[in-house]
């Protein structure tokens, strides 16, 4: 924040254009950009979830794109991208299978 806009609301406005970026990216996968993922969430602040149909294979590789756009949205500094069997996407993230992974810099 400390590259942020001088003034009393500086806090607020720099808390503001965080949130955007956040959900531009998750909005971004969500409006079916990249048709292989079907779903993405942020769990954490720092934990982004992108479900995919999941086929056997590490999905790792979809993370590290993940990450690209992302970096893209400014928001992939010390994000991880975590790739989620689709199937096991329910209500509950402690059941979710992770089938791929990433660590953004």
């Amino acid at each position: 924040m400390e590259n942020g806009p001088k003034g009393p609301y500086r806090k607020e406005i720099c808390l503001e254009f965080c949130y955007k970026c956040l959900s531009e990216g998750a909005e971004y996968f969500n409006k079916g950009a990249q048709p292989q993922i079907q779903q993405a969430a942020w769990t954490a602040r720092n934990i982004f979830n992108v479900g995919v149909h999941y086929m056997g294979a590490d999905e790792s590789a979809v993370a590290d794109e993940v990450c690209k756009v992302l970096a893209s949205h400014g928001v992939a500094a010390n994000t991880r991208v975590r790739v989620i069997d689709i199937n096991s996407m329910g209500s509950d993230p402690k059941r979710w299978d992770v089938v791929g992974q990433a660590s953004c810099r």
